[in-house]
This record gives structure tokens, C-alpha cells and sequence, in this order.
């Protein structure tokens, strides 16, 4: 099955269980559980790799664990933090810039822009936070990662379900079974989440009431469900900054039909563009979401506006299709027929293991980037073409006037309004490419469409609306 029947058997399960309006143990869970369970099954179907990578080995990921939820008791600890107008939850992903300084490329432009008092809260990526970081007022979530998690792995035999809601759990892993062909081990899976929730919820309220904010701004809010939940408790309304794809496919943000609704979802929502506000419906009204555009892309495309185009075609990897993606370019650089150059971008979560999980493209002479430098943005600057599957980066390509080609592998499928209005090209096979490649796509599309202009200053004046409604 593909990812987009697959994804409609499970809003046909979540229909006809009317799972969205179903407690266990008193919380909504099946709005913490539809974006996991999806990519569950879509692994389990063979259609993804995991989309994050694990550490060397289990111990020395427990080591550094330790380590750092220790360290965290005094050092940055949220609970030291002063009072401030916003509480910023950043991307533990930050990026190396010119200045030797790691941004966290959502939120440091916006700090900068505002002027206001704010802290940074972020959690650990890889058992680690990149230093020295842009964010000055910065505090880490270490402690509470560690200690939830340990509590995680080593209490899940303490949850109590009663007996109707084990029930109720075993009934969707039968519907699942027979709609989708795939186990999914649910009772688990909400068990964990149910005691991250009650290790956490404490923890979150306690920063709330020592910071005070007026506001809270954070990255990503699937999987951030107890955190919106403590916000919501303590009043402290919540906006959440696009940092990535918005489709119709992604059950993190999709909720179609008028009686569905996420109850733990930031109360404002800021997209890139009018594009991603139109993709898909939100489970807030249009009133609360904001086109704002992309700050840190306005800022890196015009440090590149002098650069030079090359005959060079660039690949943007994602972890869960990396190695077929691989292949494919692998398979394309031994084509006689290419004029031009390759370049691979890895994705972030890719890099530091990507000679083992891609060793075809680690001999295949093809130029491999695993870093931050040069730059994903150099590096659409000086390109002509890109291919890629369905990374938001894509989109930031056309910003740049890249002729734009997909690969048909699972997920393809969430950037069909590109294809549709003859922004980018479906490709099946490097012979495909080629004959593809010799036609020009259509020039004029809107770019704005995608990518609002005056990003710093559209967010400032939301924010501002927002603090003085």
C-alpha cells in the first residue's frame, strides 16, 4: 500500500472509532498517538526508515544521558530563569553561520527583531546542545529529558488501564491490522506517552510560573502536547513557527472535516506563506493563523545574490527515503549522458553516520555534504536543478529558481500541488531524469505564493497584535 491509502485507512479508523473524542486515564490520546502511530505504520509497511538516528550504542547513550540530566540540575537550569515577555521553545538543530556562532535558525531572527525580554528553552539533540549558540538567554531541558525518560522505560509496567480502555486500544491495533496489514504495539505506545505527560506536566508549569511570560513561541508542537497543556493551564497563549512541510498527508497538522480538532494545538499558528495557510485544514480557524514568511531564508538568499550558477544538480536527503534516494544519484553520476556535476546534501540527521548507512555513496566519488558548510542556501545559489522527494527544503530551492524534480518514493505524494501546477517534475528512474531534464519547466510562478517577502517585520506586527489583544 502507498502512503496515501495507508494514511486514509487511518482516518477511516479514527471516523469510524470517533478516536479524537476518546479518554484514557482522562486525556485525549489519540491526538498525541495519530502523527506517531502514522509513521509507525508507514515503517512497519517498509515504506520509511527511522527519520532519526541513533547513537553509537545504547550504553554510551545512557552515559551522556546521565551525564548532561546531572549537569542540567545546575547548569542552565529553567528554573533559574528570570522573568520575561516570552518563552521561546527552540530547535535543538541549530546551524554553524559565519560568525562561529550556532543559530537556531527559527527563533534567533525573531529574538533579534522583537526586542523584548524573552528566555530560550531547548531540548537535547543527539545528547547534546551545539555551542557556543546565538541565543544568549538560554536554558536547557536536559533534566527533564533524562529523568522522564528513565521514568519512561522503567515505570511503563505501572500504568493502570482499565479494562474498557485496553479494549478500546486493542480494537484500533485490530483495525489497523486488517485496514492497513501492519502491527502496531498502541498500549505501549500510550503507556509512554502517558507517563512522559505525567513527569512533565509538573516540570513545564513550574518554568511557566517562575518565567511568567506573556507569551510562549516554540518550534514544532507535535510532541510538544504537555507542554501546549501547561501553557493552556496557566493561561499563556501559545504561537507556533512553521519549521518544515505542512501537507494534506502529515497527521501532525491535518484535521479535515468540521468536527475535528486538536485540543493540545498552539492557539496561533505563523506559515512561510499563504500556501501552507491553504494546504490543509487546520484544526484552528484561519483567523488564528498568520502568513508571516521565513526569516532566516530572507536573510541567508540575500547573502547569495552575487553567486554564480553551475551546471551542478543538487540533492536535498531525508533520513527515511536516504537510501533510495542515494541509490538513485549513485545510479544517475554513472550515466554518461549527465552534463553536469552532483552534489548530495545530507539532512542533519543523516550526517554523522552516513559512510555506514549510504556506503554506495560514500564510494561513489559523488560530493557529499555533511556539514553546515558550505551552506544548503550557497549551495541552491549556485545550483541549477535540485532533486528530492518531499523536504521543505524543496520549496526553498524554488525560492532560488531551481528547476525542480522528485523522485517517486513514499511521500512524494504531500508535494503534489507542485507537480500539479508545473513547479517540479516526477521522476521515475535516471533515464527518466535525463529525458525529463531536456525540457524546461514553466518560468513565473509565485514565489511569494510560498514565501511571504518582509518576514521580520510581519512577525514583529503579529506578535505585537497578539501581546496587546
Amino acid at each position: 500500500m502507498r502512503v496515501k491509502e495507508l494514511t486514509d485507512a487511518l482516518l477511516y479508523i479514527e471516523d469510524e472509532l470517533d478516536l479524537l473524542n476518546q479518554t484514557i486515564s482522562g486525556v485525549f490520546f489519540w491526538e498525541r498517538m495519530r502523527s506517531p502511530v502514522q509513521r509507525c505504520v508507514f515503517q512497519a509497511a517498509g515504506l520509511l526508515e527511522a527519520a532519526h538516528p541513533r547513537g553509537k550504542s545504547r550504553f554510551a547513550d545512557a552515559s551522556r544521558l546521565l551525564l548532561h540530566t546531572l549537569q542540567n540540575v545546575l547548569h542552565k537550569n529553567p528554573l533559574f530563569s528570570p522573568q520575561s515577555e516570552i518563552l521561546f521553545v527552540g530547535s535543538a538543530r541549530r546551524r554553524l553561520q559565519e560568525d562561529g556562532k550556532w543559530w537556531d535558525i527559527y527563533c534567533d531572527p525573531v529574538i533579534e527583531a522583537l526586542k523584548r525580554s524573552y528566555v530560550l528553552i531547548e531540548f537535547p539533540y543527539l545528547f547534546a546542545h551545539r555551542k557556543p549558540a546565538k541565543t544568549e538567554s538560554l536554558r536547557y531541558l536536559d533534566f527533564l529529558y533524562g529523568s522522564s525518560a528513565i521514568q519512561r522505560a522503567v515505570l511503563v509496567d505501572s500504568v493502570f488501564l482499565k479494562r474498557s480502555e485496553k479494549q478500546l486500544l486493542q480494537r484500533i491495533q485490530m483495525q489497523i491490522m486488517a485496514q492497513c496489514g501492519v502491527g502496531v504495539d498502541l498500549e505501549n505506545m500510550v503507556k509512554r506517552d502517558l507517563i512522559l505527560r505525567r513527569s512533565r506536566f509538573p516540570y513545564y508549569s513550574r518554568i511557566l510560573q517562575k518565567v511568567e511570560p506573556k507569551l510562549v513561541v516554540l518550534v514544532c508542537s507535535y510532541g510538544k502536547e504537555t507542554f501546549i497543556e501547561a501553557c493552556q493551564s496557566s493561561g499563556v497563549p501559545v504561537i507556533e513557527l512553521q519549521h518544515g512541510m505542512i501537507s494534506q498527508g502529515e497527521l501532525s497538522y491535518s484535521y479535515p472535516g468540521p468536527a475535528k480538532t486538536k485540543r493540545t494545538f498552539p492557539d496561533y499558528l505563523f506559515t512561510f506563506g499563504d500556501f501552507w495557510k491553504e494546504s490543509v485544514e487546520f484544526p484552528i480557524s484561519k483567523q488564528q493563523i498568520a502568513s508571516v514568511g521565513y526569516p532566516f531564508l530572507e536573510q541567508e538568499a540575500q547573502k547569495h545574490v552575487a553567486a554564480v550558477k553551475k551546471d551542478q544538480l543538487l540533492f536535498v536527503s531525508q533520513k527515511p527515503i536516504g537510501k533510495k534516494l542515494s541509490r538513485f544519484a549513485v545510479e544517475l553520476s554513472c550515466t554518461k549522458k549527465l552534463p553536469w556535476s552532483i552534489v548530495y546534501k545530507l539532512h542533519p540527521a543523516e550526517c554523522d553516520h552516513w559512510q555506514k548507512l549510504y556506503p554506495w555513496l560514500a564510494r561513489s566519488g559523488i560530493q557529499v555534504i555533511d556539514s553546515d558548510v558550505p551552506s544548503l542556501y550557497r549551495l541552491f545559489a549556485e545550483s541549477k536543478a535540485q532533486i528530492g522527494v518531499s523536504s521543505a527544503a524543496i520549496f526553498e530551492g524554488l525560492f532560488f529558481g531551481l528547476k525542480t524534480y522528485l523522485l517517486r518514493l513514499p511521500t512524494v505524494e504531500y508535494m503534489r500541488h507542485l507537480v500539479d501546477n508545473g513547479y517540479a517534475t516526477v521522476v521515475d528512474s535516471a533515464d527518466d531524469y535525463l529525458t525529463e531534464s531536456l525540457s524546461q519547466n514553466p518560468h513565473g510562478y509565485d514565489v511569494e505564493y510560498f514565501f511571504k517577502p518582509g518576514a521580520l517585520e510581519n512577525m514583529k506586527a503579529a506578535v505585537d497584535r497578539i501581546l496587546t489583544s
